[in-house]
């Protein structure tokens, strides 16, 4: 069996240090005119000659046909080979262009989707869409209950869940008794899969803060209910209950605290040692400068993932372009070892990867209410045309 040498460094890699050289298997060689890394082998008095392919991350044996090739493509005159080029880049123009008509009618219709009344006071609601038409108030319950004390009506004492019927999908409304649940639910289950994927096509659910219209307060007609005296005590022994619920539900967080970490309990640490967290994967000002690149970010990392087997158990991945990071969610602890196996020490576009375990560190993203999106991308278009 042959002893082919280890994936040598990206061309790209090279163009930029090309001392990374004298560091690789002597056994290789560089053609600087192909870009590609040359492993010659002899046996049996026979001489065949590999080339490294970084889609595939194996060597190929390389034909004849494939020199002719390269020869001819040598020998073609200076005006073919411009011509070719131009060609390349109007197709990739174009195809950068659907792209950017793709993202500026999705982003225009989430504004419209979410133009709402700012309401006056302190939001405890999350709003959650596409979820399956199945969906049950219940698993809602289960789901969602992880990141905090859901609020009760206090008549009926049943949780503040509201399912919505929306065509062949379903939307939901839940009320959480404190304002921290909203951002961890947010955080946590945005842009994942409510159930574990299967054979079943299913989407991603979407999870945002809940906007409530404010009461015109022009309409003097519009009164306060004024509660009956049996209402108003039956709702102090509703909020003395749910106290007494969220008391419990703070010890029994506290009581599970692991040995690991001391100062987070074994609820976070679960969710936790199933999100990766992967650094130097972009660098900050050419994520601020390509509209494209998150887009680009996400593909790879889940063709990546793919390639492992363990693409259909990734529910989220998040970019963080104010700190350089991204974070892969996955349904299983284990995968996210995998994942970290796979990725840590790889290169990507010249930089060398780093991803371990999220440990609750708090990263930073632009905010959509600050980046004025619709400037970048229109910008971005504008570079286009000028190409």
């Amino acid at each position: 069996m042959l002893d082919f040498p280890d994936a040598p460094p990206l061309p790209s890699v090279v163009a930029k240090d090309p001392d990374i050289l004298k560091t690789v298997d002597k056994r290789l060689s560089y053609d600087k005119g192909s870009s590609q890394w040359l492993f010659e082998v002899n046996k049996d008095n026979t001489s065949t000659e590999y080339y490294y392919n970084f889609i595939l991350e194996r060597w190929i044996p390389k034909t004849e046909n494939e020199d002719s090739d390269r020869k001819r493509s040598h020998e073609d005159d200076e005006d073919t080979i411009q011509e070719e080029e131009e060609e390349n880049k109007l197709a990739i123009r174009n195809l950068k262009k659907q792209k950017l008509k793709e993202m500026k009618e999705q982003m225009n219709k989430s504004k419209t989707d979410g133009n709402m009344n700012k309401s006056g006071f302190e939001n405890t609601g999350i709003y959650i869409s596409q979820l399956p038409q199945d969906i049950t108030k219940d698993e809602l319950k289960e789901t969602f209950s992880k990141y905090g004390l859901i609020s009760e009506d206090y008549k009926t004492g049943e949780p503040r869940i509201k399912i919505y019927h929306n065509d062949d999908k379903r939307d939901a409304l839940i009320i959480y008794h404190g304002k921290e649940s909203v951002s961890l639910a947010i955080e946590m289950l945005d842009d994942s899969f409510i159930r574990p994927p299967s054979g079943k096509e299913q989407e991603k659910i979407k999870v945002q803060p809940a906007e409530f219209k404010k009461p015109d307060s022009d309409n003097t007609n519009d009164k306060k209910k004024t509660l009956t005296y049996e209402e108003k005590k039956l709702l102090n022994k509703k909020k003395e209950m749910m106290k007494k619920k969220l008391s419990s539900w703070d010890d029994d967080e506290a009581a599970v605290q692991g040995e690991e970490l001391d100062k987070t309990n074994n609820i976070k640490k679960r969710i936790w040692d199933k999100i990766v967290v992967i650094e130097k994967m972009f660098r900050v000002e050419e994520f601020k400068s390509d509209p494209l690149l998150e887009m680009d970010l996400k593909e790879d990392i889940q063709e990546e993932c793919n390639k492992l087997k363990i693409g259909n158990d990734v529910t989220k991945i998040t970019i963080y372009d104010l700190s350089g990071i991204i974070t892969v969610k996955f349904n299983n602890s284990d995968l996210s070892l995998k994942c970290i196996e796979s990725f840590s020490g790889r290169y990507y576009d010249g930089l060398t990867l780093k991803a371990y375990l999220y440990q609750g560190e708090k990263f930073q993203k632009t905010s959509p209410e600050k980046d004025n999106e619709d400037e970048r991308l229109d910008s971005f278009g504008n570079w286009l045309e000028k190409k």
